[in-house]
């Protein structure tokens, strides 16, 4: 195949019409060609920035001097709300019985609905967690006295519930960016 590619570029650069040809080609797709190249530096730019803003906002690590104030100041809030949602889960959790909570997928699921808003209360934050679990009555036979157990739900349910919290739906591509900045974090 590529034996039969060289002998056709061969045949098409070495005469007149075809070296014209190849010519016109090349000054009407270059634009094309140039964009593509720019949208894939952006692309990557973008990847690399959005990287940094998870690594600032789950690990405390620093940004660069050139960062706006105000986006730091957005960083500040979310570090807080973290917080508040780590005290939450802890909570919820201290009620599980076999699964529990995973405090790095809450705060993956905030991130990606909420970046940019004000730092959540911890009031707020029992009310984001509320929305990924649900409390069973149990009882114990021996005693016959009942307690409440937490129990994770799908994220179709949490998202249902979270898309009541915040008065809106969250949408496929929050819930794609929920998934990336989870794996982001967690390495994979």
């Amino acid at each position: 195949m590529s034996t039969q590619l060289v002998r056709l570029a061969a045949a098409v650069l070495t005469s007149e019409k075809g070296r014209r040809t190849v010519g016109m080609l090349t000054a009407i797709l270059s634009p094309v060609i140039l964009l593509v190249a720019f949208l894939c530096c952006v692309g990557s730019g973008t990847a690399e920035h959005n990287g940094a803003v998870v690594s600032a906002a789950f690990y405390g690590t620093e940004l660069s001097a050139s960062v706006p104030a105000e986006y730091r100041m957005q960083l500040t809030q979310m570090r807080g709300s973290f917080s508040h949602l780590d005290a939450a889960v802890a909570e919820v959790n201290q009620k599980a019985e076999g699964n529990r909570l995973d405090p790095i997928q809450v705060k993956a699921v905030f991130f990606a609905l909420c970046f940019g808003a004000d730092t959540l209360s911890q009031t707020d934050a029992e009310a984001f967690v509320a929305c990924f679990c649900e409390t069973e009555t149990r009882g114990r036979e021996e005693t016959g006295e009942t307690y409440e157990v937490a129990v994770p739900l799908p994220m179709e349910e949490v998202y249902a519930q979270l898309s009541v919290w915040r008065g809106r739906a969250v949408t496929a591509e929050e819930r794609s960016n929920a998934v990336k900045i989870y794996s982001m974090v967690m390495g994979s």
